[in-house]
């Protein structure tokens, strides 16, 4: 299968993400004195790989979806990430202007964005009536999700590089 720059590209920035915090956790997970002093960070680094991991998983599926059982009808989406997509006239307008070849980059990177914008106002929301710790939570998983736009925005500004 031959898989577009866009996607390459950003699940690779995502998988490093998440391997950065793995090499974390996991060297935590040997040693459980040190684990039992550092348990803040681990269940930090947790909470923003399950929002790296999220964006990852979720544009993979849509891209393999797509392909697979040909989704050009509801614009190379899954459902769910489609309605969202069509929530949000801005994104949707840019992408219905990409050319029949692009489309399916634009749909995924943007419904990515608006997934991942959409699950940053829930989580903020949710910080005003949370207390201490689940407010710690709630900010870590926002930034994994920052995290993993900065990714998708980064792979999106390299899509047309050409690679000698």
């Amino acid at each position: 299968m031959n898989i577009p720059k866009f996607v390459s590209d950003s699940l690779k920035f995502l998988d490093d993400e998440c391997k950065k915090i793995c090499d974390i956790t996991d060297a935590l997970d040997n040693s459980p004195t040190e684990k039992k002093i550092k348990i803040a960070e681990y269940k930090c680094c947790k909470y923003r790989y399950a929002s790296i991991s999220n964006i990852r998983s979720s544009l993979w599926h849509n891209y393999r979806c797509g392909k697979l059982f040909n989704l050009e009808y509801s614009h190379h989406l899954l459902m769910p990430f489609d309605e969202m997509l069509k929530k949000n006239e801005k994104y949707l307008n840019i992408c219905k202007s990409a050319t029949v070849d692009e489309q399916q980059e634009y749909f995924l990177y943007y419904s990515m964005k608006a997934f991942s914008e959409q699950e940053i106002l829930e989580l903020k929301a949710k910080i005003q009536s949370s207390d201490d710790w689940e407010s710690t939570m709630l900010k870590e998983k926002i930034k994994g999700f920052y995290i993993a736009v900065s990714c998708l925005d980064q792979a999106w500004k390299n899509r047309k590089e050409v690679v000698f």
